[in-house]
């Protein structure tokens, strides 16, 4: 009888070391997305800086709106990797919604060949395949 127990608390520790790994692929997402971000930003203000040069640049308006973009963008990654941290603290927590939110994300991250692909795969058997987790979000 000590075997059962046992077994359900190896099964136990497996799933929680699975949920461990979405979230530290979060974590670690979240942390290449700030990187993204501040590369984006620098590029942003180095192309607005660009329009200033008017004499160098005669299309002064048009580097200054692609440097606006870009900023804007490097925003919304900021924004991104902000969701991707909480999310990693959520489904360690498993919380309902972090997964589901993990889900859709994962999905979308599916389009993203070869490595979102494959990320995207591992994450929907995790949650959704695996019996073991499916038991820790109840």
């Amino acid at each position: 009888m000590p075997k059962k127990s046992n077994s359900k608390k190896q099964k136990s520790n497996n799933a929680q070391n699975l949920i461990k790994a979405i979230s530290i692929i979060d974590y670690v997402y979240a942390g290449l997305l700030i990187l993204a971000a501040i590369i984006m930003f620098l590029g942003g203000t180095f192309f607005t800086s660009l329009g200033m040069f008017h004499y160098m640049f005669p299309q002064k308006v048009f580097t200054g709106l692609i440097g606006g973009v870009i900023i804007i963008a490097s925003i919304f990654l900021v924004a991104l990797a902000v969701l991707y941290f909480y999310l990693a603290k959520a489904i360690l927590e498993y919380k309902m919604w972090a997964k589901v939110v993990q889900l859709i994300l994962s999905i979308l991250g599916i389009f993203s060949f070869p490595i979102g692909t494959a990320i995207g795969i591992y994450v929907i058997w995790v949650l959704l395949i695996n019996k073991e987790t499916k038991d820790l979000f109840k």
